[in-house]
């Protein structure tokens, strides 16, 4: 009888024990925890495209053709997929009793501005001879951003629309936003987050207009989630 109830006894502060060191355990966890990365600097991006440009000249071809078909809304430089630096950066250690089940949220947000760009003579970039008159119109463009880990893209672009404006340096009315997340975890990396990961946002502008976000108007956040749901580090 006596070994019966010393064997219940032990039994019970064993799983006593047991359930204190995984208290413990659990209580050791880092909390989840937010960085926040505010802009340093006003943002400024060049118009991705040409203007919608209209003529009335001595050259019919430049009119009818030229202008209006292979220049109007075109790529400046054959290509507007080119992604631009932004100052929202930052090199994140992962702790490392976490990088094989730790998780990034990073979301960021840029309020963009659009400007007419200046409107380009025809003469003697595009058009020989040319003499007469043109025009400038500046539609509604895209602006896109998009999360780089150690200089990859990651995730989904994010795709807002700039209001289009008028051809004499005006601001459109209403400024639209731009905002973008994605979630990182150590499958990006072969299963073992590296003891730092570069995360930065980087943007292009796919309009006809000059694009800008001042220093106080986009941010980026980090979130570090140490532990997927039901996982605990080795």
């Amino acid at each position: 009888m006596k070994k019966s109830i010393c064997l219940v006894v032990a039994l019970c502060c064993l799983a006593t024990v047991a359930l204190a060191v995984e208290n413990m355990e659990t209580q050791l966890v880092p909390s989840p925890s937010i960085l926040s990365v505010p802009g340093t600097t006003s943002l400024v991006l060049d118009a991705g495209r040409w203007p919608k440009m209209t003529s009335s000249s001595d050259n019919p071809n430049c009119d009818n053709v030229i202008l209006p078909q292979q220049i109007s809304l075109k790529c400046k430089t054959g290509n507007c997929n080119d992604y631009t630096a932004t100052d929202l950066k930052k090199n994140y250690s992962i702790p490392a009793d976490y990088r094989k089940t730790s998780t990034l949220v990073v979301s960021w947000v840029l309020r963009v501005v659009g400007q007419s760009a200046s409107c380009p003579n025809p003469w003697p970039r595009f058009c020989k001879p040319f003499h007469g008159r043109y025009n400038c119109s500046y539609p509604a463009g895209e602006v896109r951003s998009r999360l780089f880990i150690n200089g990859n893209p990651v995730g989904q672009e994010a795709v807002m629309t700039v209001p289009g404006t008028d051809s004499k340096g005006g601001v459109n009315v209403s400024d639209p936003t731009n905002t973008g997340s994605a979630v990182i975890d150590a499958s990006l990396f072969g299963g073992t987050f590296p003891e730092t990961v570069n995360i930065e946002v980087r943007w292009r502008n796919d309009s006809a207009m000059k694009v800008s976000s001042a220093v106080k108007e986009h941010s980026m956040e980090i979130m570090f989630l140490p532990l997927i749901m039901g996982e605990k580090a080795d």
